[in-house]
């Protein structure tokens, strides 16, 4: 059926992609990322005592990268130019939640068990011994 339009996509790749902006304001684009992009960056450098300060005080990558608004890798790139040593999983674990290290609960584990066997899930199991279900279970099934 003709209605008397006649419809054309101009767009090369259809939506609207680059070649819906013109250059003009693709210059615009990229000066405003230019700019700021820096000046996140200087703010950022300019606070990385403070970053490795918090770090060495328990927070993780994640939660700095959060907190300056940036990438956890950028956080992890000034640890890492700071010379300091990543911790390892199970204490990342302990200083994001103040949990109890997997080692410190096996030896636990006789108290764990009969506890499970008593009719304590691994969530209830988690808090009594303030650590994750998860690593409960890990515990208990790894045993078995």
């Amino acid at each position: 059926m003709d209605l008397g339009y006649t419809l054309q996509n101009k767009q090369k790749l259809g939506g609207s992609g680059v070649d819906f902006h013109s250059p003009k304001t693709i210059q615009k684009l990229k000066d405003w990322r230019k700019n700021n992009r820096f000046r996140l960056r200087q703010d950022i450098e300019d606070k990385k005592n403070q970053i490795i300060e918090e770090y060495n005080n328990g927070k993780g990558p994640h939660n700095l990268g959060k907190k300056y608004e940036c990438h956890p890798d950028v956080i992890k790139r000034i640890l890492r130019e700071g010379n300091i040593t990543f911790r390892t999983k199970s204490e990342s674990q302990k200083c994001r939640k103040g949990e109890t290290r997997r080692k410190d609960l096996y030896a636990r584990l006789s108290e764990i068990e009969a506890l499970h066997s008593q009719g304590k899930n691994y969530t209830q199991l988690g808090k009594m011994f303030n650590t994750s279900d998860v690593q409960i279970k890990n515990i208990l099934t790894k045993v078995k």
